[in-house]
């Protein structure tokens, strides 16, 4: 009797931590970044993109050249959630961590300068609706070192499920306070 009752108890102890849910079928989760806690990494990529060629400088439009060479490289991480996977209208969103480093060769009427743009950010990009899928935004980024007026290097990019892509970079004349760089 007493070897039937253990056999039993060994049964439905057994039985019991059977039947618990396992987290080895649940789905992975990046905690990070997560906007609501409930989405879903569903894919990463990692590139960059080299920064090569020349581009309108307009703060010495008046000067003999007005453009300015531009070298560097945008190194971003690209991670698409799933928010909301059921259909008709699933939702995604794109969290993106960026470092751009960029210099910027200007014929200054000082001689030539480098300006510089070492800076990074991160952004979350809505990807709203079925058809839509890409989203158009731009940055905008102080340039530094810059040697007779403040300026801004402005990036457009277009942001997919699988990839960022920069489709424009311009200069502007910057807004911000301009403190003249130290002369050596």
């Amino acid at each position: 009797m007493k070897t039937l009752f253990v056999s039993l108890a060994a049964l439905l102890f057994s039985f019991f931590f059977a039947c618990q849910e396992g987290n080895i079928t649940d789905p992975v989760q990046d905690n990070g970044s997560n906007q609501t806690g409930k989405d879903y990494l569903t894919y990463i990529n990692s590139e960059v993109i080299e920064l090569e060629g020349s581009i309108h400088d307009p703060v010495h439009e008046s000067d003999m050249k007005n453009t300015a060479e531009v070298s560097g490289e945008i190194i971003y991480e690209h991670k698409l959630y799933l928010s909301d996977p059921i259909p008709p209208a699933p939702q995604n969103y794109v969290v993106l961590n960026v470092s751009v480093n960029t210099d910027i060769l200007v014929q200054c009427p000082n001689g030539d300068r480098y300006w510089t743009v070492n800076e990074y950010f991160e952004d979350a990009v809505d990807l709203p609706a079925v058809n839509e899928t890409e989203v158009i935004f731009e940055k905008r980024f102080v340039v530094r070192n810059a040697c007779c007026h403040p300026a801004d290097l402005i990036f457009r990019f277009k942001v997919t499920e699988k990839s960022l892509e920069l489709l424009s970079m311009w200069l502007e004349e910057g807004d911000s306070e301009f403190i003249s760089p130290p002369r050596w």
